[in-house]
């Protein structure tokens, strides 16, 4: 750290939470900034749209930097440079070894390439910073918060908008774009405000709008989403009902009745679920409104993989017959990239296996296991727990879906145990001097 910090209770000026809020909110729902930038931009034939993303994300958490540095506080964490300089450095030998990967690590006109997914300072990676920059568990909540209401309401338009057209748009693995009646992307985006609702509703904040817009968050994802979301959101429940459906180790009269009234609905569901999934999709088609996953519950294909086989297939190959360090860095882009247009293995076992090898990258895996756990075992604070939980939660769709490199949850949930190390590294250092006296 660069200077001191600043106590762990003490409260932030209102000005500067509410450029810290600003930052927060706008970083985990920058999509319709960008979105709008690029919009009025292209109006006026004007480059810059990214940059000008960026400063309007951005300044608000430049101002309050300056505001604590004048405070005499800490403003700079050096675990984000350590982090960035890690991962940048890991790419720089990976190429040294494989200078032919130059050619998809820079791939012009790729989603995906280096420069646009990993560097462009509005991407997952950078979520550690701005948590670590936010600092404070409650002030984290908060931007939680504001981002949810804020993803829920572009939802709402880019649903009533892919509703009004007709379909949603969607790369497949020959990186054609087509038209679908579903989006994965939409799915996933959904997914952040339903467990931030759920959560918040758990907690009891303002319980009864959350409750009323998770329904309706889980309504679109089970509408125009994909199906992972729900089994996520279903381990969302079963997490938080456990977490908080207890008092001093009993569980809640109230929790207990409402999984009771949800273990006959499920019942009832089980003998009928044909017959009334058949009228939803029914009643939906009317509306001319398609659901993939209902659908695919009417069929028995809900757990399909979808396509994944032969990418798992072809991953799983890539790591038997791989060095023993692997491939590097975007390794799994070069050579999976050449079948699907994403390059990633939708996996992140076996993209760290891809990486680093297989027995390095399964060490890997597990020392990131290791970390969460402990992090959430000693951290000493609800609303610490709380962020793991929600980040551990989110970052669940990495087991099926996405890329870590790209996930602002993943980050954000390494950033939040950095910040319980801090936490409880600064407690021991107190106490010490306490007892050395």
């Amino acid at each position: 750290m660069l200077s001191r910090h600043a106590p762990e209770n003490e409260t932030i000026p209102a000005h500067e939470e509410g450029l810290l809020l600003w930052t927060f909110s706008l970083f985990f729902c920058n999509d319709p900034v960008r979105k709008a930038a690029e919009f009025v931009f292209g109006l006026a034939n004007l480059p810059g749209a990214d940059i000008f993303s960026v400063l309007v994300v951005y300044a608000p958490l430049l101002f309050a930097l300056i505001e604590r540095a004048r405070r005499g506080e800490a403003s700079v964490h050096l675990g984000f440079p350590f982090l960035f300089c890690t991962i940048v450095g890991i790419l720089a030998v990976t190429l040294t070894v494989h200078p032919e990967y130059s050619s998809k690590v820079f791939q012009e006109g790729w989603q995906y390439n280096f420069v646009d997914s990993v560097l462009y300072p509005l991407t997952g990676l950078y979520a550690f910073a701005v948590v670590l920059a936010t600092r404070k568990p409650e002030t984290i909540f908060k931007g939680l918060q504001l981002a949810a209401l804020l993803c829920f309401a572009y939802g709402i338009v880019r649903f009533a908008v892919a509703f009004e057209r007709g379909y949603w748009e969607a790369y497949i693995q020959t990186g054609a774009l087509v038209h679908r009646s579903y989006s994965l992307g939409f799915g996933y985006d959904m997914l952040f405000c339903a467990i931030v609702f759920m959560l918040l509703s758990f907690k009891g904040v303002r319980k009864s709008l959350n409750i009323t817009l998770a329904i309706l968050t889980v309504g679109m994802i089970l509408v125009a989403g994909n199906r992972a979301p729900l089994g996520i959101i279903a381990v969302a429940f079963l997490a938080f009902g456990f977490r908080y459906g207890r008092i001093e180790g009993r569980f809640k009269t109230s929790y207990v009745l409402a999984f009771l009234v949800a273990f006959l609905m499920i019942i009832f569901f089980v003998f009928a679920y044909r017959d009334i999934l058949a009228f939803l999709s029914e009643w939906l088609n009317r509306l001319g409104i398609g659901s993939r996953s209902i659908d695919a519950l009417i069929q028995g294909s809900f757990s399909d993989d979808n396509g994944r086989e032969s990418i798992y297939a072809f991953a799983t190959k890539l790591i038997e017959e791989g060095p023993f360090f692997g491939y590097g860095l975007y390794g799994d882009r070069y050579y999976l990239g050449q079948l699907f247009y994403w390059g990633y293995p939708h996996n992140i076992v076996y993209e760290l296996q891809i990486t680093f090898g297989a027995i390095p990258g399964a060490m890997v895996f597990c020392l990131l296991i290791i970390y969460v756990v402990h992090g959430y075992v000693v951290a000493e604070s609800p609303e610490y727990k709380d962020l793991i939980l929600l980040f551990t939660l989110l970052s669940l769709k990495l087991a099926v879906s996405v890329s870590y490199l790209y996930t602002d949850s993943f980050w954000a949930l390494l950033a939040v145990v950095y910040l319980v190390s801090l936490k409880n590294r600064k407690t021991r250092s107190s106490e010490g001097k306490i007892h050395g006296c």
